[in-house]
């Protein structure tokens, strides 16, 4: 049966894996013949993000000043300190923005670009049913990544993701891979309402084992179901075609994808770097207050044209494995473990997540191939069972 989809997940904005995870289900729902409407859900803006916002649109187009930041770095003598102050104070903030204003540009130009049919801002409940009115949907998936974590949704929507906007509405309500971003809920006072809100769906699916869990013994949804993150519906063949064109590094390479850079992850990527041997360098790509290096193209290929792969990010794990490379996931508590844990447990390969590791772990690890042949039916098999839990949740 074709329907028509409203898909609705975090707010997208300069998230590389949130990117892409709702691209991939959006196309894998296009490919089977539905009409999917990306329901753009968005953090209530200030008037002065507003303005901000269409700013974005303009400074996307200028050149890129992300370089100043690299060239402040390497100004290293005293006689520079004036300087420094000045440009921290003044010119620094000033220039942040800028390059942030232009990253998220560039993001939404990729969005609109690859996401056809979009609702358009949505702030409220009462945007949201009219979304559902104006583009006559019969159906509506909420997934995947941390939908169900509600510290991380926008303020005042917290039931629209759980559908509380449409709960007299008869439409088929089904979620696909949704998070709750902990190994347990944590939020007692929403209990009550999302237990009434998740009575009325029709399907449910989950990305980690705890989520089974947290449906069965918190909501009473027995019937929930474990699936694959949505950018793992694809193949390779899939991010080829988004991806930049190949570029030649040179020599060996080990790219360095870390979202919270401490100390400790510092360590674990130079012992790595250093246990792998001189003929390996150093490719970055990274997202902080200053700088996000590359646009999402550019960050598909770095992962494909890399020899060796460090990341606390869950979605760089993920491509770490789609393109086969081999890896070590640094676990990222902060951002939700059990993601980690759960994938990697699947696919028997828990052995490259570390935690606080040895120089002695890491040397090994870095020494150690990964048997992909090994990976890969399995990969397949948990693939083939997420697309057919979706077929048979719009049937």
């Amino acid at each position: 049966m074709v329907r028509r989809i409203g898909l609705l997940t975090l707010p997208l904005r300069h998230n590389y894996g949130g990117i892409l995870q709702a691209l991939a289900l959006y196309k894998h729902l296009t490919d089977a013949g539905h009409t999917v409407v990306l329901l753009e859900a968005r953090h209530s803006p200030s008037r002065r993000q507003l303005l901000l916002s269409k700013l974005s649109i303009t400074l996307a187009r200028m050149p890129d000043l992300s370089f100043i930041f690299e060239y402040k770095a390497r100004l290293k003598l005293s006689c520079f300190d004036n300087i420094h102050s000045f440009y921290d104070k003044y010119l620094g903030l000033t220039i942040q923005k800028i390059v942030r204003l232009q990253v998220e540009g560039r993001f939404r130009s990729f969005i609109n670009r690859h996401i056809s049919i979009r609702s358009g801002a949505i702030d409220d409940s009462r945007q949201m049913i009219g979304a559902v009115k104006k583009f006559d949907l019969d159906t509506l998936i909420v997934g995947s990544d941390q939908v169900w974590r509600l510290d991380y949704l926008p303020r005042g929507m917290e039931g629209d993701f759980f559908f509380g906007f449409a709960e007299d509405m008869p439409l088929r309500k089904i979620s696909y891979a949704a998070s709750f971003g902990y190994g347990e809920w944590r939020y007692p006072e929403w209990t009550s309402r999302v237990t009434m809100l998740l009575e009325k769906f029709n399907s449910i699916s989950v990305r980690e084992d705890s989520g089974l869990a947290i449906c069965s013994d918190t909501f009473n949804r027995q019937d929930a179901i474990h699936v694959l993150d949505p950018t793992l519906l694809h193949d390779c063949a899939f991010y080829d075609h988004l991806a930049a064109a190949r570029r030649e590094v040179g020599g060996h390479s080990v790219l360095q994808y870390i979202l919270d850079n401490t100390p400790a992850s510092h360590s674990i990527f130079s012992t790595a770097l250093q246990a792998l041997g001189p003929s390996y360098c150093t490719l970055h790509t990274s997202i902080h207050e200053s700088h996000i290096a590359g646009s999402i193209p550019d960050w598909l290929r770095s992962f494909m044209d890399t020899d060796f792969v460090v990341t606390d990010s869950f979605h760089g794990t993920v491509f770490s494995i789609l393109f086969e490379k081999p890896f070590i996931a640094i676990l990222n508590e902060g951002r939700g473990a059990d993601r980690f844990t759960s994938l990697l447990g699947q696919l028997g390969l828990l052995e490259r997540l570390v935690v606080r590791p040895s120089p002695a772990e890491i040397e090994r690890l870095a020494a150690t191939a990964i048997d992909y042949a090994a990976v890969a039916p399995r990969l397949a098999s948990l693939r083939e069972q997420s697309a057919a839990y979706l077929e048979r949740a719009l049937a």
